[in-house]
């Protein structure tokens, strides 16, 4: 099973990306173990953002020790 999420702007971006503990622990319960998480240039949406370089490089950061600890709790590959 393939499940799509698509986002259109930073801001949605993060929240789902904050959203996916959640959904991976359901999917865990129901027994249908994700093993791969792809994500589609995760970087396009900061470049595109109007915010300031320190700033966006401080989210970006984040978001990936974020996807990091993800990935160690839940036995994940993310691509």
């Amino acid at each position: 099973t393939i499940h799509v999420f698509r986002v259109y702007d930073e801001t949605c971006q993060s929240a789902t990306i904050l959203s996916l503990p959640s959904f991976l622990s359901e999917m865990k319960q129901k027994g249908r173990m994700v093993k791969v998480l792809v994500i589609d240039s995760i970087a396009f949406h900061y470049r595109c953002s109007s915010s300031d370089y320190k700033s966006r490089t401080k989210s970006l950061t984040s978001t990936a020790a974020f996807l990091s600890d993800l990935a160690n709790t839940f036995d994940l590959s993310i691509i």
